[in-house]
């Protein structure tokens, strides 16, 4: 230790990791409350770019859900039976006021689903809290965590690293805020977290829940980071750079059947993955003067005015040299009222060639959000006084999240806000102890995160094969065997490929396809693991990850006491390989 430079301790009654929407907001209620409170974050761009995903969020918080009367059904239908079953009350409970008090920090704007940032752009919203947070007494640390310390009796803190100084901060409560771990996937955008923090989180003794589920989008816009909305897409023509249509692809999308079809195009994506292909919008204007006409068809008490009118306004919209052969295609539709479906669409489409125009664009899968994350109950973990929110506790749902998140975010910061406050007003955590710093430093090798995301595309996302994905988490664990032997136990790359071999694992176990999660050997959902969690635990002395399938009902039982499923976890594979 002599050799290395370290910064002298720091001591805080709570340590949030991580500063966007979800940490800021505790933070901030914390400091105004008088608690000691530490928020850590790392503006550095050293460990694959700027770390900060909330800063690019867009700022929307759905409420429409909260408005039906079967809001905890639609919950359930949302999350296909993966949601945790406190969100419902914790929406109900606290966001109306979290809400507004929001609000009141920022400029927002009313959407059709609730409300959004007016720029689009949480940087600045995000920056108010900080400065908030400060005014209220709160401290920020800028700098990279490379260990959580802390068990299941005792936490003491976390070690950290600021260029080549090593410190570390003795505090009684840890809340770890630190976003998700999309960016192990191929196609993550809009993120650099790379599930370091929950991989420490796991290398403490930690349970992680539903890491196999990943909000991933069939539809996105690979060069631009960016989802495209299904509803924009109706009409659209899908193909390759040889102009080869993907019909079956138009054809659902023309049905409106876009959400209901993101799993097929995953399939297709994953199967082409060297191929690009274009979502072209240019007979966008013309698919809605024909939905006008069918929507005047099919309504049988409809005037033949209101018909003759959504006829007129295609005809109008129609170069004038193609309108009578257009006409003349059009009339016994019409007459035998008839709907235009995609195939006589596309007999149509070619009289407006000369004037159609629109967004070209190339369109790949892109994962966007960590649908698991570290095993809760109401962000308790089973780590003695380690709490958590945001992203990094995502066990939302398994198919969508519905624009709730940031939503989610605020009511469980609150909630949690309230109960800190209550138990560190009782004295009921235990005084912060000293540890002694590991003395290494921790490295970032991208071109070892690399060949952890080319594993995970190969053998969890595009082809989950028993076999070949147990050669991968083989590889997963000589690889982590070889760091820790090497005196890097420290390194980013440890904790990937533990949460690396957490996903693989809660990927095996879940013999089905639900939501964004596709096998091609289970393609259907299973009505009997609809509300089962997978549950993850590292062993570190084995050197192995361990997994089942918990009831959600069972939770609390897995996440506390720590797991013990080791024969559960040698069942469960030997059924697979059978």
């Amino acid at each position: 230790m002599h050799t290395l430079k370290t910064a002298p301790t720091i001591r805080t009654q709570v340590v949030v990791i991580g500063a966007g929407i979800a940490g800021s907001w505790l933070a901030l209620k914390l400091a105004r409350a008088g608690v000691d409170t530490l928020m850590i974050h790392y503006t550095g761009s050293d460990r694959g770019g700027v770390i900060g995903s909330s800063a690019r969020s867009v700022g929307a918080v759905n409420t429409s859900p909260m408005d039906r009367p079967d809001f905890r059904a639609f919950m359930d239908e949302l999350g296909q039976g993966q949601h945790h079953p406190s969100v419902v009350d914790l929406l109900l409970q606290y966001l109306p006021e979290e809400l507004d008090e929001l609000l009141a920090l920022g400029d927002f704007k009313k959407i059709k689903l609730g409300v959004a940032l007016a720029n689009g752009n949480a940087g600045s919203l995000v920056r108010r809290l900080h400065d908030e947070f400060r005014a209220a007494g709160g401290r920020m640390l800028d700098t990279w965590v490379t260990r959580i310390v802390a068990d299941e009796k005792t936490c003491r803190g976390v070690q950290y690293q600021r260029g080549d100084v090593l410190g570390k901060v003795l505090t009684s409560v840890i809340v770890v805020a630190s976003g998700g771990y999309t960016g192990l996937f191929d196609g993550s955008v809009k993120t650099n977290n790379y599930g370091t923090v929950l991989g420490q989180f796991l290398c403490s003794g930690g349970a992680a829940t539903n890491l196999e589920f990943i909000f991933k989008h069939g539809y996105g816009k690979p060069d631009l980071g960016a989802l495209t909305p299904t509803e924009e897409l109706p009409g659209a023509e899908v193909y390759g750079k040889d102009g080869v249509h993907v019909e079956w692809l138009e054809r659902e999308l023309y049905e409106g059947r876009g959400t209901a079809n993101h799993l097929e195009a995953f399939k297709h994506w994953r199967s082409n993955k060297e191929m690009d292909f274009f979502i072209d919008l240019k007979f966008h204007d013309v698919y809605m003067k024909v939905q006008c006409i069918n929507a005047a068809i099919g309504d049988v008490g409809a005037e033949s005015d209101r018909v003759d009118t959504a006829v007129h306004d295609l005809m109008q919209l129609c170069p004038f040299e193609e309108r009578i052969a257009l006409e003349r295609t059009l009339k016994p539709w019409v007459q035998a009222r008839e709907r235009i479906d995609y195939t006589r669409f596309k007999e149509i489409k070619p009289r407006f060639s000369s004037i159609a125009a629109g967004e070209v664009f190339r369109v790949r899968q892109i994962a966007y959000f960590s649908m698991g994350g570290i095993g809760h109950v109401n962000g308790t973990t089973n780590l003695a006084n380690v709490f958590v929110t945001g992203e990094a506790m995502h066990d939302f749902g398994a198919h969508r999240v519905g624009g709730l998140p940031w939503g989610l975010y605020l009511s469980l910061s609150r909630f949690l806000s309230e109960r800190l406050i209550d138990l560190l007003g009782a004295g009921r955590f235990t005084a912060t102890r000293d540890f002694d710093l590991i003395g290494v430093y921790a490295h970032f090798d991208q071109s070892l995160l690399a060949e952890i995301r080319t594993g995970l595309y190969q053998h969890q996302e595009r082809n989950l094969n028993t076999s070949e994905a147990m050669e991968f988490i083989a590889w997963i664990r000589n690889k982590r065997r070889e760091l820790i032997d090497a005196g890097l136990s420290l390194d980013d790359a440890v904790a990937w490929l533990v949460v690396a071999e957490a996903i693989m694992l809660a990927s095996l176990i879940r013999t089905e396809s639900r939501g964004c999660f596709y096998r091609h050997d289970h393609p259907a959902a299973q009505d009997e693991l609809r509300g089962y969690f997978s549950c993850t635990h590292y062993d570190q002395y084995p050197n192995t990850v361990k997994a089942k399938l918990v009831p959600v009902a069972e939770l609390s039982d897995v996440v506390f006491p720590r797991l013990d499923i080791e024969t559960y976890q040698t069942a469960e594979l030997a059924r697979h390989e059978r």
